[in-house]
């Protein structure tokens, strides 16, 4: 055993290759077909952007589903185990994840903004605001949750049975997450500077997995971002650059991604303040 006991979690239930290859199919193929036919029906009724956040709902719920039925009847593994080493969901680490990276996030924003004013541009409509709040906080939960759940959970503490560091199935999950988002721009720089910010985040998260055990922080910090990105400040060029939200950035994505970094060091600074062993673990503990 090893001193990550969220690795060790892995061991439990059958852990063949081919399980985790039909499984890493079986669940993509859920992703894009759940989330691409739902906006191609609800656009022949009503064309709106609204309907991409709707599919992204509806496609990772799917997903999640799937993931589960497949990590219980055909890995035998429970639910939990891909959550955390406990026997329930640690809700207050996800709020104070959340609420965290929120403060964090948004006061580096907020800077900026006041530094740069001519790089936002304010808009408010009541109604369509009101509408992309609702559907925000009903689907990019469920969107964040999944990808913590597959990314860190499933995929890590697979790649955590072959690899003796602990930190190489952080780096490949890391750099998973990062190429999983590549389609969501439409340039080379842009796609560029998405797949490192991604995989950057992915770094963090799997970090904080691994010195919390247990996905919770990560989930938290994930939803508040995506919430911020699509509610309050989205940026021009990003996927969704034509939602509703309370301001739109022309910020270049360069700038997006220094102040993640800073918003990312500061959060695991002040969460493991007091805990760098944890810390500690994570880069030069091995699995074995």
């Amino acid at each position: 055993m090893s001193q990550l006991s969220f690795l060790d979690n892995a061991r439990e239930g059958k852990n063949n290759w081919w399980m985790y290859l039909i499984t890493f199919i079986a669940v993509f193929l859920v992703m894009m077909l759940g989330t691409i036919l739902p906006v191609e029906i609800l656009n022949k009724f009503n064309n709106n952007l609204l309907n991409s956040i709707v599919g992204l709902g509806v496609g990772f719920a799917l997903s999640l589903i799937s993931l589960y039925l497949l990590a219980r009847f055909l890995h035998h593994k429970k639910l939990i185990s891909l959550i955390n080493t406990g026997k329930q969901v640690r809700w207050s680490q996800i709020f104070k994840g959340g609420i965290l990276w929120a403060v964090l996030a948004s006061s580096l924003t907020i800077i900026y903004m006041l530094l740069n004013p001519s790089a936002f541009k304010f808009s408010f409509n009541f109604y369509p605001f009101l509408i992309l709040v609702i559907i925000s906080c009903l689907c990019f939960p469920i969107q964040a949750f999944f990808e913590e759940l597959f990314f860190r959970g499933y995929l890590m503490q697979g790649f955590g049975l072959v690899f003796k560091r602990a930190l190489i199935p952080v780096i490949i999950t890391s750099i998973l997450f990062g190429v999983m988002h590549a389609s969501n721009l439409t340039n080379l720089n842009q796609t560029l500077l998405v797949i490192t910010s991604t995989s950057i985040m992915g770094l963090l998260y799997g970090i904080v997995t691994l010195a919390d055990n247990g996905i919770e922080l990560a989930a938290g910090s994930h939803i508040a971002n995506n919430l911020l990105m699509a509610i309050f400040f989205n940026s021009g060029d990003a996927t969704f650059s034509s939602l509703p939200s309370l301001f739109v950035s022309s910020t270049e994505t360069v700038v997006d991604l220094i102040i993640f970094i800073i918003a990312a060091v500061l959060f695991v600074l002040i969460l493991f303040w007091n805990r760098k062993a944890d810390l500690r673990k994570v880069l030069y503990s091995r699995t074995d």
